[in-house]
This record gives C-alpha cells, structure tokens and sequence, in this order.
C-alpha cells in the first residue's frame, strides 16, 4: 500500500515501495495553487500506484522534474504522469531528454544486466513522448503558482544527473543517489557510485 505522507504544508511525500520494500523510493508532489508538479517519476512496477495516489491529491498533475533517467527514479514516469496529463511538461537534463525518454531501451538494456533481479523488478521504464520533454539548462528557473524551481546541474553519480531548489521553501531535492541513501534503521549513508559517462 502506497503511503502519502504531508511533510510540509501543500508539500508531499509519496512512499511508492515497489517490491513492498517501504522507505526505498519515494516521489515528491507538491501542490502550486495552480496545479501539482512532481519530482521523479519512480520505477516502472510503481506507475499505478504512482498515479492513483497522484488522484488523491487535490489539483493536476502539470509538471514533472527528474533528477535522472535511471530505471528506479524515472521508469513510471510515462504510465502515470502523461497518462494523468498528456501535455505534462517533463524536466530533464539534456543528456538524457528527447534521446532517452521515449526511447528506454537505451537505458533500460544496461541497467537490466547491471542491476539482475533488482533491475526486472523495477521493470523497464514506460516511454515518455518527445512533445512532453523540456530539455534544462543550469540556472533555469520554472515557476508553477506560487512555487519556483532552480534547475542545478549536478553532474556526478549519473553524468545527467540534475537537482533542483524549491522556493519559497528553499527545499533542495537532489533524488537521494547525489546525497547518498540514508537507512533510518542503521542511522547510516550508504554512499551511492560514480556512473562512467554513457548519455
């Protein structure tokens, strides 16, 4: 069961537990006053219950900002956010836009060897059209209502890898992999891998 947490106001944290691991991947939705954007689209095995959790929450789906087109952060995107709004303007780092996005394979082929039984359980990710993708420059600044994102090229464990700060909150989202993987339990950060340039 998919767990909707507010951790601020009109900013919310949805736990998508793929595999029914809990606390392992999670999207941010964030509600504007003039719609709803969302930071990372999840795994592929997530995308229904990315989308009917994204119902729950009041407004649309407008916006979508992520971090990097690896399996686990960006593979529901196409089956829930286009599918909640066929014109959803996508957020993503040049070296992986309009190439990868409606094109999975190019990441999905690699990741799947790499990754063995963790890559088929996250799935290969749902093909994201090109009309939808917006291609980001560093220092780019989106403003949806009453909230701004800045686009911070952050190049590193992926070499498209982007974050983003969230006005006025000045939130910073940086899709867990840049920070390293914090296990609650073990109050430790697991640090996360360089990946060799391939998009």
């Amino acid at each position: 069961m998919v767990r909707i947490i507010e951790v601020m106001n009109n900013v919310y944290q949805i736990d998508l537990e793929p595999g029914g691991f809990s606390n392992l991947v999670s999207v941010y939705a964030i509600n504007t006053g003039k719609g709803i954007i969302v930071f990372e689209g999840g795994p592929a095995i997530s995308s229904n219950d990315l989308r009917n959790a994204l119902r729950g929450l009041p407004g649309n789906i407008t916006h979508a900002f992520i971090t990097h087109v690896h399996i686990d952060h960006y593979g529901g995107t196409g089956g829930a956010l286009t599918e909640l709004n066929p014109n959803i303007e996508v957020y993503v780092h040049p070296r992986g836009g309009s190439k990868v996005l409606p094109n999975p394979d190019i990441i999905w082929i690699p990741a799947r060897e790499a990754m063995g039984w963790l890559g088929e359980l996250y799935g290969r990710p749902l093909e994201v059209p090109s009309k939808n993708a917006r291609e980001t420059k560093d220092g780019d600044r989106v403003t949806v209502g009453d909230v701004t994102v800045e686009v911070i090229h952050t190049p590193g464990h992926a070499s498209h890898h982007q974050s983003f700060i969230v006005e006025p909150w000045d939130i910073l989202i940086v899709g867990g992999d840049a920070a390293g993987i914090y296990v609650k339990d073990l109050d430790y950060i697991i640090p996360t891998t360089m990946e060799p340039p391939q998009i």
